[in-house]
């Protein structure tokens, strides 16, 4: 019987790869951009499998937002959750292109069956299914599809944390802006307390006036206290953003150096419709819906079976016996049903692609007008309302020291002042808000999106 098994070894070995590699298309070029995909999120910092704690600030020094990002990206338990599914679907992908496990099947006779050349008593048998062609590399690129819309999502996952920690953080940086000009209107007020008192002692100006001083000086003071408590829920939403516990009150943070300019509506749409993520994985879907009404097309065709037997003969030579079955799709019913699943299927994901890409479109163009309408507001009050309220403050301040003008002039000139600066930086945290939303939606930073005029810096 050794000689039998040989040859059987050698006999089957070739028929299996022979049809492997007639029936089997492996989807190599596909494995390989999945792979390269997951090794880009690798070295540009957005592997959060396994992420370590990191500081993302120093004590005494401003709160920097790229350190934030970098922080949030990389510990982010959303992200690591969604991590661990795309590379668990990547582990589907070499599943799917397998082969069935071979049979080996023994047989023993409860007699022996005695023939010519000799007595027969036992045999063995090893058998292969072999899909119809093409099917495992349907399933394959199947897999493949899945695998990359995970990638996809964890790509817009990753846009919508960082715009979330932009947003926090320029909520928490227009908090310490306002605190700061309510203090530096306290000191402009204390500067007018001092001219009244002098005008006071001369009998220029009644009492009135320096208590309204103090009465102003006293809301400023309130608004400051409401402001400062301000602080710890926005830094804890920084916190939260970052995906850990809120610990001590976060420093002020720096200052944002991005340049804002004037966005091009129809150029964002054309970013938006190639580089959105969300888009991205419903055309990915898509795809793979289109692969699974093929396969399904396909399971109408039968399987092959390829199986070798030996018999071990006493006293004679072993016959080898080769036998090739099929399996038989007759129950139309459970196929149909089926195929008309994956057409379902298809036709589902491919309106929701056309859904979610109007919505998409319209949420861009208010955003887009929201941005726009800020920073007009914005250079509307730094560049000419705010200068003409300080011009204001010093001709109130130098008429009322001559006495041309009353106090309450002087008065109304500092709360219009304060009341722009505070709506000036307002407009401009709203402005920078709706930037980090839009950057997400497109998949661009500021950088990347052409504006039609030259930026102004806030």
């Amino acid at each position: 019987m050794g000689a039998v098994t040989n040859i059987f070894r050698v006999t089957y070995s070739l028929a299996i790869s022979g049809f492997i590699l007639s029936l089997t298309g492996c989807a190599t070029s596909e494995k390989t951009l999945l792979e390269r995909q997951a090794n880009a999120a690798t070295s540009s910092g957005r592997r959060v499998n396994g992420a370590q704690e990191q500081k993302f600030y120093d004590a005494g020094s401003e709160l920097k937002l790229d350190a934030l990002l970098a922080f949030g990206v990389e510990n982010s338990p959303d992200l690591r959750s969604i991590y661990a599914r795309w590379r668990a679907a990547e582990s589907q992908v070499p599943q799917a292109a397998a082969l069935p496990d071979p049979k080996l099947s023994y047989g023993h006779f409860v007699e022996a069956f005695k023939m010519k050349t000799g007595e027969q008593k036992q045999t063995v048998g090893i058998s292969q299914t072999l899909p119809w062609f093409g099917k495992l590399p349907l399933k394959e690129r199947i897999a493949f599809k899945q695998a990359e819309s995970i990638a996809r999502e964890y790509d817009a996952a990753v846009l919508g944390l960082v715009s979330k920690i932009k947003k926090s953080f320029y909520d928490y940086a227009w908090l310490h802006d306002a605190v700061q000009i309510n203090r530096e209107h306290i000191n402009l007020l204390q500067v007018v307390e001092s001219v009244a008192s002098i005008r006071f002692k001369a009998g220029k100006i009644s009492q009135s006036a320096l208590v309204l001083i103090q009465v102003e000086q006293g809301k400023i003071e309130d608004r400051i206290k409401e402001l400062e408590a301000l602080k710890n829920p926005l830094s804890s939403s920084i916190y939260a953003a970052l995906g850990v516990e809120s610990g001590k009150l976060l420093p002020r943070p720096a200052r944002a150096d991005e340049v804002l300019t004037d966005l091009d509506t129809d150029e964002l749409k054309l970013q938006l419709e190639q580089t959105n993520p969300e888009l991205r994985r419903l055309r990915v879907l898509k795809e793979r819906q289109e692969l699974a009404v093929q396969l399904a097309d396909k399971d109408y065709y039968p399987d092959f079976t390829f199986e070798l037997s030996a018999v071990d003969t006493d006293g004679g030579k072993d016959p080898i016996l080769g036998l090739v079955s099929i399996n038989l799709p007759i129950w139309r019913r459970s196929l149909d049903a089926a195929k008309l699943e994956a057409v379902n299927q298809r036709q589902s994901v491919s309106q929701a692609l056309k859904h979610t890409g109007l919505e998409l479109a319209a949420k861009l163009d208010l955003l887009v007008y929201y941005y726009q309408d800020a920073l007009r507001k914005n250079k509307l009050y730094e560049n000419t309302l705010i200068p003409k309220a300080q011009q204001s403050i010093e001709l109130a301040l130098k008429e009322f020291e001559t006495g041309n003008s009353g106090f309450s002039e002087l008065l109304d000139a500092q709360r219009t002042l304060l009341e722009f600066l505070l709506i000036a930086k307002q407009y401009s945290a709203d402005a920078y808000k709706q930037l980090a939303e839009i950057e997400s939606m497109v998949n661009s930073s500021l950088n990347e999106i052409h504006g039609n005029h030259a930026g102004h810096r806030h």
